[in-house]
């Protein structure tokens, strides 16, 4: 990690964790940070064994996964996602240019390392009136009432805990789209040649399927979601929220990508504009040259140029190569399962 380059508040914590641990990145940041929900449950699970069902426990252990692994993904996402897409983001702007990358990458690193606050606090919020409203449910499982101390470690562990790593799990994608956006109003370059077979734009691609997909692991909670829903009865509720759920997912790489491609299309339609002038301009000359020497060393230079026009003309300019397709697909596959279960088996 970079020692001037400001970090989130939680991933400077696990930076301190891995130096001290003899393990790998995730098992270290899994066994410290994202096993204390985890632990939470356990106490709330003692106070109320015996008077909820079992599917209650299997559904909380379930959700619980999203806030286990949700601290190391966005570690992931800081320390490996951004920074890599910073650098690919290189190779496809002008020389010129770089330092406005360096800028962009400043500027959106301190946006997600500060303004997190901005989306945590509001949807923390809105995670203790989605409790309350559904006290009942709780009830049920042997929860006496919202100040129940028994209920004190899941409020903590799922209110407190998951309000702020979905939270900041929120922030990212905002992070990706609007950095992306700011990205793409640069002129870059598009090179017909280059390994990707995107002109070299699969960066872009990579970098907005990358933060869908740590987006996606959310979809855990469904079923406990959807549980909730069954016994307080008003599934309509949370019905809306898989959708909106799943068009979050899906804005996160359609828009930032779309606006990319369209932006790529203005600047190869320049491109080809130029070109098409330049033909022009040798087949003109072609026409008055008074020697065959300078009409072959014209010509070949028109075929070059032709060339060149065809390659550009052809390119695929959306950056989505068959392996980000499956990403993204899989990011939204799971939702929609846990949505058909729901309202075709256990229903």
């Amino acid at each position: 990690m970079e020692t001037n380059t400001p970090y989130l508040w939680l991933t400077r914590i696990e930076e301190k964790f891995i130096n001290k641990s003899p393990l790998g990145k995730f098992s270290t940041i899994t066994l410290t940070i994202g096993i204390q929900p985890l632990i939470l449950n356990m106490i709330f699970f003692y106070f109320i064994f015996g008077t909820a069902p079992t599917r209650f426990y299997f559904l909380q252990i379930l959700a619980a996964t999203v806030l286990i692994v949700g601290p190391f993904f966005l570690y992931r996402y800081e320390t490996h996602v951004f920074p890599r897409f910073i650098h690919l983001a290189k190779d496809v702007t002008p020389h010129e240019d770089n330092k406005k990358i360096k800028e962009i990458s400043n500027k959106y690193r301190e946006f997600y390392a500060k303004k997190y606050y901005y989306v945590v606090i509001p949807w923390t919020i809105i995670l203790f009136g989605a409790l309350y409203l559904n006290l009942p449910y709780f009830q049920n499982m042997g929860v006496e009432g919202f100040t129940d101390p028994t209920f004190i470690p899941y409020i903590i562990g799922w209110v407190i805990y998951a309000g702020v790593i979905t939270g900041i799990g929120l922030h990212m994608i905002i992070t990706t789209i609007t950095c992306i956006r700011e990205v793409g109003d640069l002129n870059f370059s598009i090179d017909p040649l280059h390994p990707d077979g995107l002109g070299g734009l699969s960066s872009i691609g990579y970098f907005a399927i990358s933060s869908t997909t740590l987006f996606s692991i959310g979809s855990l909670s469904f079923p406990l979601f959807f549980d909730i829903a069954d016994q307080s009865g008003i599934p309509i509720f949370i019905y809306v929220i898989v959708i909106v759920y799943i068009g979050c997912i899906l804005l996160s790489f359609l828009y930032p990508t779309m606006y990319i491609n369209r932006r790529a299309k203005e600047i190869r339609r320049n491109v080809l504009e130029s070109k098409r002038e330049r033909i022009y301009n040798y087949h003109q000359e072609i026409l008055n040259a008074d020697s065959d020497k300078n009409i072959d060393r014209m010509k070949t230079k028109l075929d070059t140029l032709r060339d060149e026009y065809d390659e550009y003309d052809k390119i695929n300019l959306y950056p989505l190569s068959p392996s980000i397709f499956s990403k993204l697909l899989s990011s939204i596959m799971l939702p929609l399962i846990f949505l058909l279960l729901e309202t075709y088996i256990v229903s």
